[in-house]
């Protein structure tokens, strides 16, 4: 079954420049983009960093279904990350599936800046956890990723796009005697979202998310939300899953994301 994280997607947090900056914006604000996100990310996690001493916590359940076959299943993410300073961001990355062996755990290190060249700025993460894996074994998990992103002012409000690119290595091993030993497997993701602010507590994002999983064709999801601020530091987000190329899939994200 595929699934896909949601929680992962660095985007503005204001809807204005800072003085003295009016067309080099400096927001950092992270909110998971989890199934995602999702799988995830994701964007993983965006070409915006978390503002030194700052952080957020985001969590999101997708409820999914095949629209050929009619099974259904779900996907439950945990994201947060914190600003250890202006360049360097940590975090963790946890989702779960209705499975028991459809896991996985990592931490991560994100660092970044703006271009000097070119019109943007950009990150580049290291991740490093644990999965499921079938027989109740655990595999280990190398994520690396490297993300561009750019925020610039429309009619409507500041808007950003984001790309991100990475590579999901997992250490297998095999339990029966024909494939007993290890192995490395591959699967590469391509995320990208496009989003606007247009007020001080509403922003709107779409997001494209190309996945392509071992041994098997490339997959195309679109996952449009809309992100609603409740109270001065709580964000509730509600969204749609359509499979596009590769992926009969169609399902409903909430999310809600704790700023601190």
């Amino acid at each position: 079954m595929f699934t896909q994280v949601n929680a992962r997607l660095t985007i503005p947090e204001t809807v204005c420049p800072p003085k003295g900056a009016a067309m080099r914006p400096v927001w950092y604000f992270t909110m998971a983009a989890g199934l995602c996100l999702a799988g995830t990310t994701t964007a993983d996690a965006g070409a915006w960093l978390r503002e030194d001493g700052t952080g957020v916590v985001y969590l999101s359940y997708e409820a999914m279904e095949d629209r050929d076959y009619g099974s259904t299943w779900g996907y439950s993410t945990l994201f947060g990350e914190y600003g250890l300073s202006p360049h360097l961001t940590v975090g963790i990355d946890a989702g779960r599936g209705d499975g028991p062996d459809d896991w996985k755990a990592k931490v991560f290190l994100r660092r970044g800046q703006e271009l000097e060249r070119l019109n943007g700025r950009y990150a580049l993460q290291l991740g490093i956890g644990i999965s499921g894996a079938p027989g109740g074994l655990r595999e280990t998990l190398l994520r690396p990723a490297i993300s561009w992103g750019n925020s610039f002012e429309t009619g409507l409000g500041w808007a950003w796009v984001n790309v991100d690119a990475a590579g999901e290595y997992r250490l297998t091993q095999g339990t029966a005697a024909a494939t007993a030993g290890y192995g490395v497997e591959a699967t590469y993701k391509l995320d990208m979202a496009l989003g606007l602010t247009t007020g001080a507590r509403t922003q709107i994002m779409a997001e494209l998310r190309s996945e392509f999983p071992p041994g098997e064709g490339r997959t195309l999801r679109a996952v449009p939300s809309v992100s609603r601020r409740v109270s001065g530091r709580v964000w509730l987000q509600l969204g749609g899953i359509v499979g596009l190329d590769g992926d009969d899939t169609a399902g409903l994200l909430v999310g809600s994301r704790i700023e601190f």
